[in-house]
């Protein structure tokens, strides 16, 4: 079907889903927990390819046909969105007669606390490389991918790029005469590995296969996709790359210690709920801050906000976002409905914060 129709089916399918206990539910948690989990088996939801372009936009269209009615969050005065909140649908709706309740989405089930959000980076070629190389366009185009979501995107794997590089060895026979293992470098790909370099740089003749991989692929420019797992299944694929989830701890005087995370919108989290339920899980206070630069913190993109947790719980809050409970020995991170990778979560301990005890911990010093 075409974008539209995959993201209202899924919003359709995750309505007859819900409970009469789930309602009212953050519009936000309700796209990330309940319309995602229920788009068709091999579709994509991509809102920009909507005629909506927005998630909000597809909302209010819905309150006009008489689909759902909306309203703002009565906990949050500071949030004045009037449609934060999904109140109730019309179970009598014209657009609902062909939906059954389903398992996929039912946050009670347990089928969702198994899956994680893997991060895949891919590469797409610079347009110059077509013609430089003669490359075959559909392998430029990702034409033939193993998935067909990424078929058409120009968004190739590690794999992918390697098959290109070594079409283009073979057919301009660039091992003929070296030694094996290595590569004679012509003036097309060493265009594409070292571009324009001064004339005193010293430019090889002849580099090594395990050498020359990865430049190659280093030279592309930045993808990466969203893969739930198991099942393989694409939830997104974005060019450039991925953006981060920050947490920072700070120290106050008398050896109190702050958190703060902002990005937790670009994977789909609402910000709201995820405070409350950090609040009641570790038992600490936490606010929602919709303007840090008005107290000298850098600003935040519009429509995001940061949140504040009174204490240091960078193990707790890594351990939550990525459903890694061994992660941390707190219990109040068990049965987490969050799943984003920890590569994209980026920790920042401020001057004073004692370095984390445990092994792999991300925190990065700063004065």
């Amino acid at each position: 079907g075409s974008p539209d129709e995959v993201l209202h089916n899924a919003f359709c399918q995750a309505l007859v889903n819900l409970k009469n206990k789930d309602l009212p539910i953050s519009t936000g948690t309700f796209y990330a927990q309940h319309v995602l989990p229920n788009r068709q088996e091999g579709t994509n939801i991509n809102l920009k390819a909507t005629t909506w372009k927005k998630f909000s936009n597809y909302l209010k269209e819905q309150v006009t046909n008489g689909l759902i009615q909306v309203g703002p969050d009565t906990t949050n005065k500071a949030n004045t969105d009037p449609m934060a909140f999904l109140n109730s649908y019309n179970k009598k709706h014209e657009d609902l007669k062909s939906f059954a309740k389903t398992s996929a989405g039912d946050g009670d089930n347990g089928n969702n606390k198994n899956k994680k959000l893997v991060l895949v980076s891919l590469y797409i070629i610079p347009n110059h490389w077509s013609q430089l190389l003669r490359l075959d366009q559909d392998d430029v185009k990702a034409t033939n991918a193993t998935s067909e979501e990424r078929k058409g995107t120009g968004m190739l794997t590690a794999k992918e790029v390697r098959v290109i590089l070594d079409k283009y060895i073979e057919r301009e026979e660039l091992g003929k005469n070296a030694p094996p293992g290595s590569i004679d470098l012509d003036g097309a790909l060493t265009d594409v590995l070292y571009g324009k370099k001064k004339q005193t740089d010293t430019i090889p003749d002849r580099i090594s296969l395990k050498d020359l991989a990865p430049l190659y692929t280093s030279k592309h420019l930045p993808a990466y996709g969203l893969v739930e797992m198991p099942g393989s299944k694409i939830v997104q694929l974005s060019k450039g790359n991925p953006p981060k989830v920050e947490i920072e701890v700070s120290r106050r005087q008398s050896n109190k210690f702050v958190t703060r995370v902002r990005g937790l919108e670009h994977y789909s989290i609402d910000p709201s709920y995820f405070c409350k339920d950090v609040t009641k899980r570790l038992a600490v206070s936490g606010t929602v801050d919709n303007d840090p630069a008005s107290s000298g913190r850098a600003a935040l993109r519009k429509g995001h906000v940061e949140l504040v947790f009174g204490a240091n719980i960078v193990d707790e809050l890594e351990a939550l976002l990525t459903g890694d409970e061994s992660l941390s020995s707190h219990g109040g991170v068990k049965n987490s409905d969050y799943s984003i990778p920890i590569k994209v979560i980026d920790v920042s301990l401020k001057k004073g914060v004692p370095a984390r005890k445990r092994a792999g911990g991300a925190g990065k010093k700063k004065k």
